[in-house]
């Protein structure tokens, strides 16, 4: 006999079943093309990171792999002269940071997901979502990584040169906000903002 409870629950299950193939499916696009994925975003890290920073110019960027994890890699040099605890730190110095290409990852997985699972009426409105999620998607990408990197740049000097300025810097507690959870809020709140979005433009009742 079947009873809405039993009907609830096997819909339950069939949703969750849905969401587990979703994630499992982006998962695989993004690690079989997360190379070309990762490339295709190095001008944008370059810009980005050009504008978070003028303490440093980038020489290159490049996916490299450590210990069998792939990662972005940033080389850069100090620009200019700078005052730090009384020493002027010179223009020049070879420095580079990384952080895992899955980071970059996360953010494709996690956004598409929440946008292609989100209840929609009619099929051709989850495409249309989808499409609507990329410019939320590049935004992400343009802060996250390059942020990362400067920041860990940032860290290293002011380590070696002043600590006092650690705690203060922005590129510092922005890189620990994003490798502290950061990442994953950001990427949520990006995916509701495209949804809210989307029903204000179409008109849909709250």
């Amino acid at each position: 006999m079947v009873t809405p409870k039993n009907t609830g629950l096997k819909l339950s299950i069939g949703r969750l079943a849905v969401a587990i193939l979703v994630i499992v499916s982006l998962s695989g696009i993004a690690w079989t093309w997360g190379d070309v994925y990762g490339r295709a975003f190095f001008p944008l890290y370059r810009w980005s990171f050009k504008t978070l920073t003028p303490f440093f110019k980038v020489e290159s960027v490049r996916l490299e792999t450590l210990r069998g994890e792939p990662i972005i890699k940033i080389y850069a040099q100090t620009a200019g002269e700078r005052l730090l605890s009384g020493r002027v730190l010179p223009d020049g110095i070879s420095v580079s940071s990384s952080t895992l290409l899955g980071h970059a990852l996360e953010h494709f997985i996690l956004l598409f997901s929440v946008v292609f699972l989100w209840p929609v009426r009619i099929w051709w409105e989850r495409w249309a979502l989808l499409l609507f999620a990329v410019p939320g998607l590049i935004m992400i990408e343009a802060l996250d990584v390059p942020l990362v990197l400067a920041g860990a740049l940032e860290d290293l000097v002011l380590f070696n040169q002043d600590p006092n300025l650690i705690s203060t810097s922005f590129l510092i507690n922005g890189m620990n906000f994003m490798n502290g959870g950061g990442r994953l809020a950001l990427s949520l709140t990006v995916a509701m903002l495209t949804v809210f979005t989307w029903r204000k433009l179409v008109k849909l009742p709250e």
